[in-house]
C-alpha cells in the first residue's frame, strides 16, 4: 500500500493524537493513532471494507473480538489475544498471537532497519495529519462569520448555500441547547463551531430535515481540551457528523455516531458508524494546507 493511501488524514473514522483505548463496541472504517491502540471486546468492520483497518505510531493490542475487513499497521508490537484477523499484520517488532487462538490472513515485516519505512517516520507521518487537523479546526473558526444562540434549548441550523459559512456557539450556549435542528439539502454543509475549554456533547437531541446526510456535518470544537460524548443525537444516526477536536482528551460513552471522531486523545466504548465529512468541498484547505500550520501535536509525541 502507497504512503497516499496511508498517510491521508481525509480517509480516517477515527484518528487520535496520542491514543485510542476502546472497548465493548462496533466500530466501522478506519482507525489511526501517533500512539498506542489497545482494542477489547469489540467488533470491527463488519459492514465496512477499508483499506485498513488500524494504523498505530506504537504498538497494537487487540482483546476479544474480531477483525473482519482490514489489514494492521504497527512499527511496534502487534498483539492478538482471541481475535480473528481477515486481513495482514504489517509488524516493525513483533507478533505476538497468544495461545495461537487468533487465525490471520498472514503477517509481513513492515519496518526495516535504515529504510525510508522506519519507526520514528511513522510516527512523524501520523504527526502530520494531526498537523491537518489542527489547521482546518483553526481554519474553521477564523471562517466563521456568525453567531447562533439557542431559544427555549433548541439551537436552529440553517444552510441556506450549497458550502454553508461556519457558525458559531458559545460554551454556555451549547451547554444550555438540548435539542439541535439542522436543517439543509444533501449537497449543503454546516460547520458549527463550539467554543470553550470543557466541552460536552451529552444528552443532545440532534434533529435533521431537508435531506441533509453526517456526511456533510461537522461538530468544531477548537478550543476545548477535555471533551465528553454520549447519550445524543437521533434514533437513526446518534450524533450524525464528524466531531473535530484536536487538542482534547475525549471520552466517548453510551452512544452511537454516524461519522468521524478526529481528536487529541480517545477512549470509551460509543458505537462509530463511519460517515466520512466531505473534505472535497473545501478545495482551498484540501490542497493547499500550509507548509507549517500551526500544531500542539508535539506534546503528544512520546
Amino acid at each position: 500500500m502507497s504512503n497516499a493511501d496511508l498517510y491521508n488524514p481525509t480517509q480516517f473514522t477515527v484518528f487520535s493524537g496520542n491514543k485510542i483505548i476502546y472497548r465493548w463496541s462496533d466500530f466501522e472504517g478506519q482507525a489511526g493513532a501517533v500512539s498506542d491502540i489497545h482494542f477489547a471486546d469489540f467488533h470491527l468492520n463488519y459492514e465496512a471494507h477499508p483499506k485498513f483497518a488500524l494504523i498505530s505510531g506504537g504498538d497494537i493490542k487487540l482483546t476479544g473480538g474480531q477483525v473482519a475487513s482490514g489489514d494492521l499497521y504497527s512499527p511496534g508490537v502487534i498483539t492478538l489475544d482471541r481475535v480473528p484477523v481477515n486481513g495482514y499484520l504489517h509488524y516493525g517488532q513483533e507478533v505476538k498471537n497468544i495461545n495461537d487462538s487468533s487465525p490471520i490472513r498472514g503477517k509481513k515485516p513492515w519496518i526495516q532497519n535504515n529504510t525510508s519505512q522506519d519507526a520514528r517516520l511513522v510516527k512523524a507521518r501520523l504527526l502530520k495529519i494531526m498537523d491537518f487537523f489542527n489547521y482546518a479546526s483553526q481554519y474553521f473558526k477564523d471562517l466563521a462569520q456568525q453567531r447562533v444562540r439557542p431559544s427555549d434549548g433548541i439551537l436552529s441550523i440553517s444552510s441556506q448555500s450549497r458550502i454553508n459559512s461556519p457558525v458559531t456557539v458559545t460554551e454556555e450556549d451549547f451547554r444550555k441547547t438540548s435539542v439541535i435542528r439542522i436543517d439543509g439539502s444533501s449537497l449543503q454543509l454546516v460547520v458549527i463551531n463550539i467554543l470553550g475549554g470543557i466541552g460536552e456533547f451529552f444528552g443532545k437531541d440532534v434533529q435533521l430535515s431537508g435531506g441533509i446526510t453526517p456526511n456533510n456535518i461537522l461538530f468544531n470544537f477548537s478550543q476545548t481540551h477535555t471533551l465528553k460524548v454520549g447519550r445524543s443525537g437521533s434514533q437513526e444516526f446518534g450524533i450524525p457528523g464528524t466531531i473535530l477536536a484536536p487538542h482534547a482528551q475525549v471520552e466517548f460513552t453510551d452512544g452511537r455516531i454516524s461519522g468521524a471522531l478526529l481528536v487529541g486523545d480517545l477512549c470509551g466504548d460509543g458505537q462509530v458508524n463511519g460517515y466520512l465529512f466531505n473534505w472535497s468541498n473545501f478545495k482551498d484547505l484540501v490542497q493547499n494546507p500550509p507548509q507549517e500550520p500551526p500544531c500542539n501535536c508535539s506534546k503528544w509525541d512520546s
